[in-house]
């Protein structure tokens, strides 16, 4: 995940993907359940339908292995709109020009093709989380457990890279095809 687990709580946004925190996690779901309550809106990608899901005010139903073109087509969302953290990206990271390369692959539309999510969900999804004040990401195994599960994470860091919502963290952005 992008953030700590007690800043969840506090969080107006949170994105998770590939987890079923409800069964599998109390703990964060807990923090999960009082950030909803507190206002945040709840995201979760996910090819499957689990009661997480269902809590969700929306689930991404994507198809399984699909997940770093969702990423890369929010990327491309929210660089193509200049919602971008221009500051935090500039000062704090390395290679975004080629991540940006990388993203202008993935539009909206392309990424509707792959994943089975259409265009205007997935720019809405990247528009609320650019949008968010004190976004999160969270992942479990949904994501790092495929063969392609390290490069997930990667375009997982990446979106927070762009946004630079909450952390103050130096890292580098790293791209993803």
């Amino acid at each position: 995940m992008t953030n700590s687990i007690n800043e969840i709580s506090d969080a107006d946004f949170i994105l998770a993907c590939g987890t079923n925190t409800a069964d599998c996690h109390p703990v964060i779901s807990y923090k999960i359940n009082k950030a909803v309550l507190n206002g945040a809106q709840l995201v979760v990608v996910d090819p499957r339908t689990t009661d997480f899901a269902e809590m969700a005010s929306e689930h991404v139903q994507l198809k399984p292995g699909t997940d770093i073109a969702l990423f890369n087509g929010m990327a491309n969302v929210i660089i193509n709109e200049n919602l971008w953290n221009k500051e935090f990206v500039t000062n704090r990271t390395e290679n975004f020009e080629a991540l940006k390369e990388t993203a202008a692959k993935y539009t909206p539309e392309y990424v509707e093709e792959i994943t089975g999510v259409s265009a205007d969900r997935i720019k809405a999804v990247a528009r609320a989380y650019a949008g968010a004040e004190k976004g999160t990401i969270l992942y479990t195994m949904g994501i790092t457990q495929h063969t392609t599960g390290t490069h997930n994470v990667f375009a997982v860091a990446n979106l927070s890279m762009l946004c630079a919502l909450w952390v103050p963290v130096v890292c580098c952005v790293i791209p993803m095809v």
